[in-house]
This record gives C-alpha cells, structure tokens and sequence, in this order.
C-alpha cells in the first residue's frame, strides 16, 4: 500500500515539474512565458500581447514555427494577442487570464487562436 502511494506521489511530481524547456527558460518569479506557435498556413509579419494598456510586439514567425515571450506578472491580469499576417489579415484573443508561474500556448489556426494554459 505504501509502495503504491509513493508511486503515485512520485508520477505526480514528476508530472507537475514537467513543461518544455523553453518555458521554463522564460518562467522567472513574476512572469509568465507565453509559447506562441503558427499552424496557420502563412507567415505572421506582427505577434503583439497587450496586457492592460501595456503592448509588447515581436517580429514576425514563420508557418510551422514557434517562440516563446514572456510578460511580467507580479499579480493577477489578463492579456490579449494580435497577431497580423504578411496578406496584412489580423487574428486576436478576447483576452487571458494568468497569474505568477503560468505557462500559456497560443496555436494560431487559419480563423482562431486556441488558448492553452499550464499552472504550475
């Protein structure tokens, strides 16, 4: 019985540790790294996050690739993503919450952007 409850106990910290390396990197007290992949079909010339009136923007990214930004977050908040294609289309979330420690993935589709997030 002991034995089992290690196991379990073990797999579930394993499991809670776990994330991409590139996440982590980014993932400091107070930030949240935000993993942005393009699955869209075309390249993005803009990615901009705007977390209250505050706008950080990055060049563009390549179909099939991805990059990892971080925002800092010392508490609560919630941001938004555009993201503009080079045929000049634009694409945005309504918004995201997120606290200290978050792992956010944006997959940016042809019409949408799906949201993913990891607390750990």
């Amino acid at each position: 019985m002991k034995t089992g409850f290690v196991t379990i106990s073990l797999f579930l910290f394993i499991a809670a540790c776990s994330g991409s390396p590139e996440q982590k990197e980014y993932t400091k007290a107070e930030q949240v790294a935000i993993t942005i992949q393009n699955q869209s079909g075309q390249d993005v010339t803009q990615i901009c996050i705007n977390e209250h009136q505050k706008i950080k923007c990055s060049g563009g990214l390549n179909n099939n690739s991805e990059t990892v930004l971080s925002i800092d977050c010392p508490s609560e908040t919630s941001y938004s993503l555009t993201v503009v294609f080079a045929n000049g289309d634009s694409l945005k979330t309504l918004g995201n919450y997120i606290e200290p420690g978050y792992n956010v993935t944006e997959t940016i589709n042809k019409d949408k952007i799906e949201t993913t997030t990891n607390i750990y």
